[in-house]
């Protein structure tokens, strides 16, 4: 049954470079790399662990920190950047990943959708400050 779900996830960008290793045309296909990089952090459907994002328009890796269904209701979404602190804890998990990427990449995304559709995509930044850390 369909009912709105509310996640608190950090969000990184599907990389191209392992959609490219596998010749892969969809991120699915390339799941495999990550439990074998990481192991039980992938997809073990549970808070603090590694699962594939998406939105309706792009595909991500997201560290799920925060998940309810049907607890709450709405279309909305909010996007920052880390603070330094959030930095030093998630980095480490991250860099697991074997992936490039730039602190200013991993974003903290709070959403909620209702899913019988795909999420709108939330990772973009807005405002003049979208280039600041947060301390």
């Amino acid at each position: 049954m369909s009912d709105y779900k509310h996640e608190k996830v950090i969000r990184l960008p599907f990389p191209k470079s392992i959609i490219e290793k596998y010749n892969a045309e969809d991120p699915y296909e390339c799941e495999e790399y990550f439990k074998e990089k990481i192991g039980g952090l992938w997809d073990n459907r549970s808070k603090n662990s590694f699962k594939l994002g998406y939105s309706d328009e792009a595909f991500y890796i997201d560290w799920l920190y925060y998940s309810t269904y049907g607890e709450e209701s709405g279309d909305w979404g909010n996007v920052r950047l880390l603070t330094k602190k959030e930095l030093e804890v998630i980095k480490p998990y991250f860099d697991k990943l074997g992936v490039v990427y730039k602190d200013e990449d991993l974003r903290l995304v709070d959403y909620c959708y209702y899913n019988c559709c795909e999420p709108s995509d939330y990772y973009e930044l807005s405002g003049d400050d979208s280039n600041l850390f947060i301390n």
